[in-house]
């Protein structure tokens, strides 16, 4: 699946074959876009650039968030209909095929964006964690506490529905609060919570801590955009690191899990703890930190 980074624009072609000849539609074909977090598409004409070649510019709002952008195309060729469906994943970079062409210059595009694969999947790999950004729904139960705890972290809230029925909402685009709920919500330091807290309306108890405010027995639906808005200093690095590792020369070694070599006056052993984490025990203890556990208790 083709990729485009968050917060860019990127090209989009549809090349149109007929007997197997680039042939010209009748006229510019159409396309509709749905972006990740929205439920509407967007229509649009594409642009001719060389015999059956068609592309559009996807626009900075289409890559905000990470996820799957849904392309339809439709076209005529001779009067007859056709439809073409693709899809794109867009995906935040840890760290920018620029700063490892910039390390690599004479490496091909191609293997420069392998580097940048093999670094974000060993630190995802390792951490447990995605370090990008999407707009996304989850649901679960409340915990009978005044803090909400929640999977993932979250960096905006947009809305809570409570057993399907939607009590609070936040644009966006001008923040703008609709709340039955009757507390005020607020998303925690760690951003790994949601606090609710006292109102007017809601009944006053000595020690506020002990007031069930997320029913352990009700659902609540959470919209907004989780992970992370920017790339922790920590990951970018680390991300740069294991890039370089990925053209060192060991690397041919290394992936086929070689414990010992052995030629005449010298011998080449690598550790276990090369096979484990990241693969550098550098990067390892860099993103210690970021490691995230899941743990069943029975």
């Amino acid at each position: 699946m083709k990729q485009i980074y968050t917060n860019t624009t990127e090209r989009v072609y549809l090349k149109i074959y007929k007997d197997g000849v680039l042939s010209n539609a009748d006229n510019d074909p159409t396309y509709s876009i749905l972006i990740p977090g929205s439920d509407t598409p967007r229509t649009g004409t594409s642009v001719s650039e060389s015999a059956g070649v068609y592309y559009f510019v996807t626009d900075l709002g289409d890559s905000e968030s990470q996820g799957v952008i849904k392309i339809d195309w439709t076209y005529y060729v001779n009067a007859d209909e056709g439809h073409r469906v693709d899809y794109i994943s867009v995906i935040t970079p840890y760290t920018t095929f620029q700063d490892i062409k910039n390390l690599y210059p004479l490496e091909s595009d191609i293997e420069i964006e392998h580097a940048e694969l093999f670094s974000r999947f060993m630190i995802n790999s390792y951490t447990g964690t995605d370090f990008g950004i999407s707009n996304d729904t989850i649901t679960m139960h409340g915990n009978d506490k005044a803090t909400l705890v929640v999977p993932y972290r979250i960096e905006r809230l947009d809305s809570i529905a409570v057993n399907n029925e939607v009590l609070w909402t936040k644009s966006p685009v001008d923040n703008t609060i609709v709340n039955d709920l009757g507390r005020t919500l607020s998303i925690t330091d760690t951003h790994y919570g949601i606090l609710s807290e006292k109102s007017d309306s809601v009944p006053s108890y000595d020690d506020f801590n002990e007031y069930s405010v997320w029913k352990k027995y009700s659902k609540y639906t959470i919209s907004g955009l989780w992970g992370w808005a920017n790339i922790p200093d920590e990951v970018e690095y680390s991300a740069k690191i294991l890039a370089d590792d990925y053209f060192c020369k060991e690397t041919a070694w290394k992936k086929r899990f070689v414990e010992q070599i052995n030629a005449s006056d010298w011998r080449l052993v690598f550790n276990q703890k090369q096979f484990e984490g990241t693969g550098n025990f550098y990067v390892d203890s860099i993103l210690r930190e970021f490691r995230s556990t899941g743990m069943v208790l029975v």
